[in-house]
């Protein structure tokens, strides 16, 4: 339906966003089991008086579960030891990653 390609389209567009915010990160953040949540009330389809606006609004889409991660700051990140560094910066390239993929599939 028109609704779920203006979903989809929302999504999509949501997700890069988090994917360009990511990489304009100064420095690799660590987040360990952090989620994404993308969802939408299903129960009835939007009304079609409903403007474009309003049905991209009623997409819902966040970030949560920071219960193992941890925010990195530049003066932090340089205090950190070379073999803590290359460990943040697997563990963001993993976390950019799977933004990434999530947007593209």
């Amino acid at each position: 339906s028109e609704a779920a390609e203006l979903l989809m389209h929302e999504a999509v567009g949501r997700l890069t966003s988090l994917s360009v915010a990511c990489r304009q990160s100064p420095v690799p953040q660590k987040w360990v089991g952090s989620s994404v949540a993308l969802g939408f009330d299903c129960g009835a389809l939007p009304t079609r008086s409903l403007t474009e606006a309003s049905v991209r609004a009623l997409l819902k889409c966040y970030i949560f579960d920071w219960g193992r991660s941890e925010l990195n700051t530049l003066d932090a990140h340089m205090r950190l030891s070379q073999k803590e560094q290359q460990d943040r910066n697997q563990f963001w390239s993993y976390y950019v990653g799977g933004i990434d993929r999530l947007a593209f599939e």
